[in-house]
């Protein structure tokens, strides 16, 4: 048998030479050689001018593994054995096309028939194919990039999903105040009530329950209906959401009526959740009505810093008035808006 290929010859890991006639009768010679996880196979003939015609080709672990029957094996050590076995049988065949010979060799496993190799001339091993895997290997080293970046992001998004899950335990800890609203719709919201409603009572830490006793979107905008549902309750809580998109509301201890005239808790405010401010009467106004009561008109606080008259679809406010210095509410261009939701609440201290 003629020598190998100088090529792999620096190589001293595990080797396989044997020759195998072609499909077109032709004698090669082929030694198999693995380096690291790489299978490198050589291959040549004599032609009829007793010219050289030479063969090479790489196949790293994973290609090996593709055909289902390695990926059981860990290292190519482990499945060389298989292969080399198969070549034992003489029953491999080799067939010859334009530019490469394909090498087929059997398996004893009977699942798996044989193993394919496609192995080019060493005609076409040149410096453009170097080229092209240096551009494989650029992007390959690209994406290993990539991955590594992703796997960073995933593992500081699951950090900072542990804590939002632990800051929502935190917050839903100090919560004690239920209410079911569609507008006081954040735990921002809620403690920003929690804490306004518990300054009226010296800033204690009671326990505050709500109970939903109107609601425009279920109730209609009808004077007459919030007061049959929310007359001669104390203490109320008003919630407001203009068209807008602002929310605000207030709170009293005064009972709503049909009777005409004002009253006075010196608990009654107001407040503003995208101010995040509560209203308490202002200094100069400490002897003017918190709440005023008509047949024919909503929920007024104080002068007119916030009321609806005929109907709870439109809501005005002027200021400044008894609790208001500006606009801070719906923050309109004008006293009169549209509103979108009202909610009223009978509120209770334990």
């Amino acid at each position: 048998m003629a020598s190998a290929p100088t090529y792999f010859s620096y190589i001293k890991n595990k080797e396989k030479k044997f020759e195998i006639k072609s499909n077109l009768n032709k004698i090669f010679y082929f030694t198999l050689l693995n380096k690291g996880e790489t299978l490198l196979i050589s291959s040549y003939y004599y032609n009829f001018n007793n010219s050289k015609k030479e063969y090479e080709a790489k196949f790293d672990l994973s290609y090996i593994k593709s055909v289902k029957l390695f990926i059981i094996y860990d290292t190519l050590d482990d499945c060389l054995d298989e292969i080399f076995s198969g070549i034992d049988t003489g029953k491999s065949y080799l067939v010859e096309e334009d530019k490469f010979i394909n090498l087929y060799i059997p398996l004893n496993n009977k699942k798996f028939n044989e193993i394919m190799f496609k192995i080019n001339s060493k005609e076409n091993i040149d410096i453009f194919n170097d080229k092209k895997m240096i551009e494989f290997n650029s992007i390959i080293n690209g994406q290993k990039k990539e991955i590594s970046e992703l796997k960073d992001k995933i593992e500081n998004l699951e950090i900072l999903i542990k804590e939002l899950l632990t800051f929502k335990k935190e917050i839903e800890g100090k919560i004690t105040f239920r209410i079911n609203s569609y507008i006081s719709d954040s735990y921002f919201y809620i403690l920003l009530l929690k804490k306004w409603l518990n300054s009226i009572n010296n800033n204690s830490t009671k326990i505050i329950k709500s109970k939903l006793l109107f609601r425009l979107s279920r109730d209609g905008d009808s004077v007459d209906t919030f007061h049959k549902l929310c007359d001669e309750i104390s203490p109320t809580l008003m919630l407001v959401e203009a068209s807008n998109g602002r929310k605000f509301g207030g709170f009293t201890t005064c009972v709503w009526s049909v009777n005409k005239g004002g009253k006075k808790d010196g608990k009654t405010f107001l407040f503003s959740f995208d101010e995040k401010k509560m209203f308490k009467k202002r200094e100069e106004s400490k002897n003017e009505r918190d709440i005023y009561c008509r047949k024919d008109a909503g929920p007024i606080f104080g002068g007119n810093d916030f009321y609806f008259y005929q109907n709870l679809k439109k809501g005005y406010s002027s200021s400044p008035y008894y609790f208001l210095e500006k606009n801070d509410l719906a923050k309109n261009t004008s006293d009169d808006f549209d509103i979108k939701e009202v909610e009223i609440y009978k509120i209770g201290f334990e």
